[in-house]
């Protein structure tokens, strides 16, 4: 769930405060740099827009896979940041930044629902989710973002036509709204 007057009060308290280009589309991965999570596919899909837009990656978080990620980032020259672990608040802070949230698990994951993607949707983001059931429900009825898979739609794909059609994607803020009201809250 969602608790929007503690998110509300938080955002109020996050004192981050980033410069973000207007041309610039910001995607962000919140929370634990873990195994649970496929970092290649996000990396890899991230590397196949390399110089054809512009964006900025955030991992907010950190865990056991941040030199492996640091090390993917520095050898593709992509224009990513980890911000290493942070307060609640602070995390809210830079997701509150980012355009598109990635809600990536590792293939077959048996995850229903994740915390994470509660957050992502707090904060407005365009979610590309890779879990199936209730959240790619969600994300499909309230057109919050969208669902990819690691084979018939993976994310590289997904994400390259989201960027593509990324002017026609305006209401997906309201429809985050109308989700917290609805099923979030």
């Amino acid at each position: 769930c969602v608790d929007v007057e503690y998110v509300n009060k938080i955002m109020k308290q996050h004192r981050v405060s980033l410069e973000k280009p207007e041309d610039e589309v910001w995607i962000g991965y919140a929370g634990n740099l873990g195994n649970s999570y496929d970092f290649n596919v996000l990396l890899d899909a991230v590397k196949s827009i390399h110089g054809q837009y512009k964006y900025k990656l955030w991992f907010i978080g950190d865990g056991v896979k941040h030199a492996e990620i640091e090390s993917y980032i520095k050898e593709n020259g992509l224009n990513a940041e980890i911000t290493g672990f942070l307060p609640y608040e602070q995390l809210l802070g830079y997701l509150s930044y980012c355009d598109i949230a990635v809600n990536i698990f590792r293939n077959n994951t048996k995850v229903v629902h994740s915390y994470k993607f509660n957050d992502y949707v707090a904060m407005k983001c365009f979610v590309l989710n890779s879990l199936e059931g209730e959240t790619a429900e969600m994300v499909e009825e309230y057109q919050i973002g969208r669902n990819f898979t690691f084979t018939d739609a993976p994310l590289s794909e997904v994400l390259t036509d989201t960027l593509a059609k990324w002017e026609t994607y305006s209401l997906w803020r309201n429809n985050a709204q109308r989700l917290i009201d609805e099923k979030l809250n």
